[in-house]
């Protein structure tokens, strides 16, 4: 029974620890290793029961999890993917087994704050959803987001009580030992210093527009007039590497000194210039200006590592019995883990050829795009997104839109309490 047991869990602690590595943050990646870590477990304590009662898919230490709490987490998830994906066997086979595997974790870890008299009191959870109820407007408003998304009310306020809870959990039991040492700061910058070299970047303008008279008269008062002078230009202005720029514009910017703009060209019926508005040299960033970076790095590990560990205890003194009919969903490892990126992962946008667009014929009319293209930059908005900056009166408000919803659908509308 051991040699079966350890053949087993190795794979799986290995598949947790990649996911932690390769996760967009730790805190991402913990539900997920968290799922996989529970599998381990169930197979270790044997303790799958033929039947449960009807309507409850597991029982951790007695505590039954209803298939109706596991549909809601499902679906819940849902509207925050971002993206329609073709439905098959398989991913409802992965998402049932990952979403009651979160579950488990949830019960284990409501119970061990239970235990420590830290539960979320009543006044917190209320508190919680009063704050989402006013992000949709008043109660009306969340009712109605529940209905469409076809949420049962009752369990999603169970889930946002576990959402707290395991923000509870990591405050008051996982950091509350934790400590990062002046010499393991030092440690991690030295052996990570090339990633604390800052290449040298363009702040660069693309300039757009129907006639080279309005080209030429934009670059005319460029930068000082962008906000007066763009009715007539559009603009596509990113922090870049010299050797990001398209060929064709990469010896033009050489050239250049801030505040110019390079001759205009007819590009695809467009007239179009590039305007620098600044050069950065090679920085390098020195340990006291990363050391809020360094230790933030250092605390997430020692949290998942604190996880891990209390996870495993927790487990092998547990009681878990699940459904005959979800083991096999539960055990079997999620096809989408080779990939490095869960379904509950937000999606990273590639940023490889982000600089390439400036090839492709502009946006719409008085839109304004600002975003960095930066590699290796720690600044968590330098990630080559396009943020609309604009006065478009139809395309700025759905923006803001698309960024609520994704807020308020994670973790029950409390994701900015992480």
């Amino acid at each position: 029974m051991g040699k079966m047991v350890d053949g087993f869990m190795q794979p799986l602690i290995a598949l947790a620890r990649f996911f932690q590595i390769g996760a967009r943050s730790a805190r991402l990646a913990r539900p997920l290793g968290v799922a996989l870590a529970c599998c381990f477990c169930l197979l270790l304590a044997a303790c799958f029961e033929t039947r449960l009662p009807d309507g409850v898919v597991a029982t951790v230490n007695g505590e039954p999890i209803s298939l109706r709490r596991l549909q809601t987490l499902l679906d819940s998830r849902s509207p925050s993917l971002g993206a329609m994906r073709t439905p098959s066997l398989e991913n409802m086979r992965r998402e049932y087994g990952e979403g009651l595997g979160t579950l488990i974790i949830y019960a284990l870890v409501r119970q061990d704050l239970q235990r420590l008299q830290m539960s979320v009191s009543p006044a917190m959870l209320e508190t919680a959803v009063a704050e989402v109820r006013n992000d949709y407007g008043g109660a009306d408003g969340l009712e109605k987001y529940l209905a469409e998304e076809s949420i049962d009310s009752s369990e999603w306020r169970a889930l946002l009580l576990d959402h707290l809870s395991m923000l509870t959990f990591e405050k008051r039991v996982l950091a509350a030992g934790i400590r990062v040492s002046l010499p393991e700061l030092r440690d991690y910058y030295q052996t990570h210093e090339d990633d604390f070299q800052m290449p040298e970047t363009l702040r660069v303008c693309l300039i757009s527009g129907e006639s080279r008279k309005d080209v030429e008269g934009f670059c005319a008062v460029f930068p000082g007039g962008i906000n007066e002078a763009r009715g007539k230009v559009q603009l596509q202005c990113q922090n870049v590497r010299p050797t990001d720029l398209p060929q064709g514009w990469r010896k033009a910017a050489a050239s250049l000194k801030s505040g110019q703009c390079a001759p205009a060209r007819l590009e695809e019926g467009l007239w179009r210039s590039l305007g620098l508005i600044e050069s950065r040299p090679p920085a390098h960033i020195s340990l006291a200006e990363a050391y809020p970076l360094v230790e933030g790095i250092l605390r997430e590990q020692k949290m998942s590592e604190a996880f891990e560990r209390w996870l495993e205890k927790a487990l092998a003194d547990s009681v878990i019995m699940v459904g005959k009919e979800l083991v096999p969903d539960l055990l079997a490892p999620p096809a989408a883990h080779s990939g490095g990126q869960s379904s509950d992962a937000p999606a990273v946008p590639d940023v490889s050829g982000a600089a390439e667009d400036i090839k492709a014929p502009p946006p719409g009319k008085d839109d304004v795009y600002e975003g960095d293209v930066l590699e290796g930059s720690h600044d968590p908005k330098a990630n080559g997104a396009l943020e609309n900056q604009g006065h478009n009166p139809e395309a700025a408000p759905a923006s803001k839109a698309s960024g609520d919803q994704q807020r308020k659908r994670d973790n029950g509308g409390s994701a900015r309490r992480r």
